[in-house]
C-alpha cells in the first residue's frame, strides 16, 4: 500500500456547495443529484463548514424539519491543519500535497470522514473520503504488484 502518496491523487474534484441559510431538504437534494457524499457551505464566497450524507440522515431521524433548519445552524465547522496554509479557517482541511497517510490519521484522530482539500494559492479544490483514501492506497499497491 502506498501511502506516502500524495491526496490530491484520490480526491474528488467536483465538490457540492450550499449556502448558510439553504435548507436542509435543499442541502439533501443537492448531495442526492450530484451522487455526493457531503456538501461544502458556503457563505459570501467562503467555505465556513460541511454539512454530510451522515449529518443529513442523523438530522431526519432527530425530526428536523428539512424546510426549515437551515445549513449554517447544522454545518460541521473545524479547522485547517496542514502547515504553512496561513491563517486558520472555519473547516477541516489539508492541502493536496498531504500524504494518504496523514490524512488517514487525521480522520481517525478527528473521528470524521471527509475533509476538504486545498490548492494552491489556498482555494478549495476537492473533498477526500475515508473511502477514497483506501481506495487511493489500495489501487497505488495494486498498480505497483501488477508493474
Amino acid at each position: 500500500m502506498n501511502l506516502k502518496a500524495a491526496i490530491k491523487t484520490c480526491m474528488d474534484e467536483r465538490v457540492t456547495v450550499c449556502a448558510m441559510n439553504d435548507s436542509l431538504k435543499s442541502v439533501a437534494e443537492k448531495i442526492v443529484v450530484n451522487r455526493a457524499a457531503a456538501c461544502v457551505v458556503k457563505d459570501q464566497g467562503d467555505v465556513v463548514g460541511i454539512i454530510t450524507d451522515t449529518d443529513v440522515v442523523d438530522h431526519i431521524a432527530r425530526g428536523i424539519d428539512l424546510d426549515q433548519a437551515k445549513a449554517g445552524e447544522l454545518m460541521t465547522p473545524g479547522e485547517v491543519i496542514s502547515k504553512g496554509l496561513g491563517p486558520t479557517f472555519p473547516f477541516i482541511q489539508l492541502s493536496e500535497d498531504e500524504t494518504i497517510e496523514n490524512a488517514l490519521k487525521v480522520l481517525t484522530k478527528g473521528g470524521i470522514h471527509h475533509i476538504l482539500i486545498r490548492g494552491a494559492g489556498g482555494k478549495t479544490v476537492g473533498i477526500v473520503s475515508a473511502v477514497d483514501l483506501i481506495r487511493g492506497a489500495l489501487e497505488l499497491y495494486t498498480e505497483l504488484i501488477i508493474l
